[in-house]
């Protein structure tokens, strides 16, 4: 369990490092970044213990996880300017 891990830590110390040191002016360093980070990878680590699934196949669920949640706030914010807001509009009399 702890080599897993320790694997998906390394791999999200490895990807905050790449992104850090990518972006010209470097951006201050975020001890909250870091943090987070650093949980993502004992969450993926830990999970991959119990699921037995691959790293890849996590990511990708945690990714997908994502996108559903930004899905559903786009469709909120277009059901409430397009169709709440036509329907109490002051337009109706």
């Amino acid at each position: 369990m702890f080599e897993q891990i320790l694997y998906a830590i390394l791999g999200a110390i490895s990807y905050l490092a790449l992104m850090y040191f990518k972006k010209e002016p470097r951006p201050p360093f975020s001890e909250e970044q870091l943090a987070l980070t650093l949980l993502l990878g004992i969450i993926v680590g830990v999970i991959q213990f119990y699921t037995n699934l691959s790293f890849d196949a996590i990511i990708q669920y945690l990714v997908n996880f994502g996108i559903v949640g930004v899905l559903e706030s786009i469709i909120k914010l277009a059901w409430k300017k397009l169709v709440v807001a036509k329907w109490f509009s002051s337009d109706k009399a």
